[in-house]
């Protein structure tokens, strides 16, 4: 029994330890991120006025390789199913009416 509660009290010194690491870490990201003093930013004068210039080869395209591909056939919606007493129609007309 005794020993117990001087297990419980080792676990939570040791929790204690973990979280006070984790909130003296914490407020030092934050103060790095937000408190110092900002050398990163982006000055007026250094924005660049000119873009690249973006040149894509659609020749590519007319390659051979691409001409044996073969187009997949259209599948067509289903309108109707075949069960074994016939034909029954799939569906609504208006799919949006309530029954």
């Amino acid at each position: 029994m005794a020993d117990d509660l001087i297990q419980q009290k080792k676990t939570q010194r040791n929790l204690i330890f973990i979280l006070g690491s984790v909130l003296v870490v914490t407020i030092f990201v934050i103060y790095q991120g937000f408190f110092k003093a900002d050398g990163g930013a982006i000055q007026e004068g250094q924005v660049f006025i000119q873009k690249p210039e973006i040149k894509i080869n659609f020749d590519i395209l007319d390659s051979s390789i691409f001409e044996d591909f073969q187009l997949f056939p259209e599948i067509e919606p289903f309108t109707e199913a075949t069960t074994t007493e016939g034909t029954i129609s799939i569906g609504r007309d208006n799919p949006f009416l309530p029954y």
